[in-house]
């Protein structure tokens, strides 16, 4: 009985543990929480996750500290100027209607007059607030009692927009009255100082793999669409408190200007200057100086390797070009690189059609090397004359494109969609001949190494040599 009562000891432990093992692996196998299997996103070329960069949040990496005035009188001659450029505006749409109406030739009899006619059909002018103010300037400025006979003086004298090159200073006392603040209001004054900081750097919180590239080759990394930014703007009450420097500081305040409406905004006004201080002082600029070493340093140590630069790019097409034109070439797997970026363009999946033009545009003067034989540079033909040569073989497909070519060339007929790179040549006939006389030279003295093919039927090099010459246009 010892011996059993052991031995049943140890199964009911052997069995315990199985179950243990079984139900370990199989929740391990499906993993239900990711505790085993992480299935986060990483960033092409590294280890490191997408998560990890966008927990950055917020990088400051440039601040301002700056002190500026404003005043709320000075806010009243803002206003002015604004009303000035809005009175610009619309002399001008009430100039293009007027000539629109002319052009029509529509007669206006007494029934319905010309402004009847402007009411319906260009209710958009008239209802902007700033119309009334200009229908007042004119017809002081003309001496005309109303809108009526303001239109119908305008229309007849074939107006055209006058009032673009005036400016505040030569408006008369009463038009100004039009458009300034009144009496009771220029009699109030505050004039503030604002101390305070502005921060600026990078918000990666909406950082996605699209914004990131890693050269492993020559440790550079790249931001792409990711631009340095205002952060923040403070002007807090107390700058500096135990000091009793305050942030914001009335130094006058008259004519019952004590008021919070008006205090807040001459505040408002001393942010705006405090930001437009910093712009000024290239805050941005340094902002991205900064951030390249403090992300040089960052990247150093996520990938335990130094990190060479850090560039920061605006589109994709600008990263390609840069690592295309790097050593001065283009070699068959750049080719390949250029392939599929235009592939991706005439499927209308890449979102900057005219940056992709430019961008290929820009690499005609390269040397293009096909098998380490260097080539004209980029031409039309380029990608053609690659996918022939990559397997020195030319199958019946590309023996049909070329004779197709040559059936092309020989019409003048548009060159097919498959041609890559098409938008290049904005070529004559003679020279999309020569480039292409120039492939199927290079075609024919490298005969010796093309393989067996459908098209050719022929091991015999002089013979492929004669087929091809017998496609030149």
């Amino acid at each position: 009985m010892g011996w059993f009562s052991k031995i049943s000891g140890v199964l009911s432990f052997v069995l315990q543990a199985l179950v243990v093992i079984c139900g370990v692996l199989l929740f391990s196998y499906l993993d239900l929480f990711g505790w085993f299997n992480s299935k986060k996103k990483t960033l092409e070329n590294t280890p490191v996750t997408i998560s990890s960069i966008q927990e950055i949040g917020q990088l400051i990496s440039a601040e301002y500290y700056g002190e500026v005035i404003a005043s709320l009188n000075e806010e009243y001659i803002e206003e002015l100027d604004d009303n000035v450029t809005h009175l610009k505006r619309m002399d001008t749409l009430v100039a293009d209607a007027l000539s629109d109406i002319r052009g029509s030739g529509i007669a206006f009899k007494r029934k319905k007059s010309l402004l009847d006619y402007f009411n319906e059909h260009y209710s958009y002018i008239t209802a902007d607030v700033y119309y009334q103010y200009y229908i007042d300037y004119m017809c002081s400025l003309r001496h005309i009692s109303n809108e009526k006979n303001l239109l119908e003086k305008l229309n007849k004298d074939n107006y055209a927009p006058a009032l673009q090159n005036i400016s505040k200073d030569y408006l008369s006392k009463k038009i100004r009255d039009l458009f300034s603040p009144d009496k009771k209001s220029l009699k109030r004054q505050i004039i503030m100082i604002g101390r305070g900081t502005v921060t600026a750097g990078f918000d990666f919180g909406s950082f996605t793999e699209t914004n990131f590239k890693y050269n492993a080759s020559t440790n550079v990394v790249y931001f792409i669409g990711i631009h340095p930014e205002i952060l923040s703007c403070h002007i807090n009450p107390w700058l500096i408190p135990e000091k009793k420097v305050k942030g914001f500081e009335i130094l006058v305040c008259t004519g019952k200007a004590a008021k919070q409406q008006y205090i807040q905004i001459v505040k408002q006004s001393c942010l705006d200057k405090l930001r437009e201080s910093a712009l000024n002082q290239q805050i941005l600029e340094k902002a991205q100086i900064n951030a390249r070493e403090t992300l040089k340093s960052f990247f150093t140590l996520l990938l335990n390797k130094p990190i060479n630069n850090v560039v920061f790019l605006n589109s994709l097409t600008d990263y390609y070009q840069l690592e295309l034109t790097v050593d001065g070439m283009l070699s068959d797997g750049e080719l390949t690189l250029l392939d599929g970026l235009y592939q991706r363009l005439q499927n209308n999946t890449f979102g900057d059609t005219a940056g992709i033009h430019k961008f290929i545009d820009s690499l005609e003067t390269l040397p293009v090397y096909v098998d380490h034989k260097k080539r004209p540079a980029l031409n039309v033909f380029s990608s053609l004359e690659y996918t022939m040569n990559k397997d020195w073989a030319i199958d019946s497909l590309e023996f049909q494109k070329l004779l197709y070519l040559q059936t092309v060339l020989r019409s003048n007929k548009p060159a097919p969609e498959w041609l890559l790179y098409q938008h290049i040549y904005t070529l004559n006939a003679d020279t999309l001949r020569m480039q292409y006389v120039r492939t199927l030279d290079f075609l024919a003295s490298n005969t010796n190494q093309l393989t067996v093919t459908s098209a050719m039927r022929s091991t015999d090099t002089a013979f492929i040599r004669l087929k091809l010459n017998k496609l030149k246009p």
